[in-house]
Order: structure tokens, then C-alpha cells, then sequence
């Protein structure tokens, strides 16, 4: 009999320790679903916000202003009496410039060569800018 009882105590001791670890496993996976689902439906702000065309063309001009500015530069001191028009050209195929039209295509070009000029070499900013008017 005592091996009976000694056997009966072992078993629901281990039947409670079980249900006690179960029913932990169970509330904290609940609280894990919980905050999941309030994180979940939260808003929550972009990274990167929706840009319009115009703030696309904007922050490609001056993605490329950074990129190739300084070789432009370059481009104008090496032929410093050279017409503008056929570089401008040559970097629109060469590089491509946002603008769904060649007008706007042109445009674009023209606010890089400008803008290259204004941040890398000022001292060709006259030129071009004489340039971009007349043409």
C-alpha cells in the first residue's frame, strides 16, 4: 500500500508540475500574440514616403549632381571653349536624365550642368549659365 501512495503522490506531482508549465506556456503565448497584434494594427509612419514626380526628378537632379558634378567639372576645364550643347547631349545619352519628354529631358540636363557648376566649380558658372540662356 505505501508503494501505492508513494507511487500515486510521484504521479500527480508530476501532473501538476506539467499543468503548471503548460499554463505558462500558454499565458505568455498569448501575450506574444497579443502584442503582436497591436503591433500589427498600429499605424505606423513609412520610411520612405510617396514622392510626386516632380520630388523624384528633384531628388534624381541632385542624386546626380553628387555623382558626377565633379566630372563635369572636370569635362568644362579641360575644353573651356568647347559648345555646351554637344556635352549636354552626350550626357543625357550617356547617363540618362529623368523628364518623359526630350524638353524635359533638357531641362533636367541644364539644372544638373547648372547646379554641378554652382556646387564643384564656380568659376565656370557664368559660362554655363550663358549658355543654358542662349540656348
Amino acid at each position: 500500500m505505501r508503494f501505492f501512495l508513494t507511487t500515486l503522490a510521484v504521479f500527480v506531482g508530476v501532473l501538476l508540475i506539467a499543468g503548471f508549465v503548460f499554463f505558462q506556456v500558454a499565458a505568455q503565448q498569448d501575450a506574444n500574440r497579443a502584442t503582436t497584434e497591436t503591433s500589427e494594427s498600429a499605424p505606423t509612419a513609412s520610411a520612405r514616403p510617396t514622392l510626386t514626380p516632380e520630388e523624384t526628378r528633384e531628388q534624381d537632379i541632385v542624386t546626380k549632381v553628387n555623382l558626377y558634378g565633379q566630372l563635369v567639372c572636370n569635362k568644362l576645364a579641360e575644353n573651356p571653349g568647347v559648345d555646351l550643347d554637344p556635352l549636354i547631349d552626350r550626357f543625357i545619352t550617356t547617363y540618362g536624365v529623368s523628364g518623359d519628354t526630350p524638353e524635359q529631358q533638357l531641362e533636367t540636363a541644364h539644372r544638373l550642368l547648372l547646379g554641378a557648376t554652382e556646387k564643384y566649380c564656380t568659376d565656370q558658372t557664368a559660362r554655363v549659365t550663358d549658355a543654358v540662356a542662349a540656348g
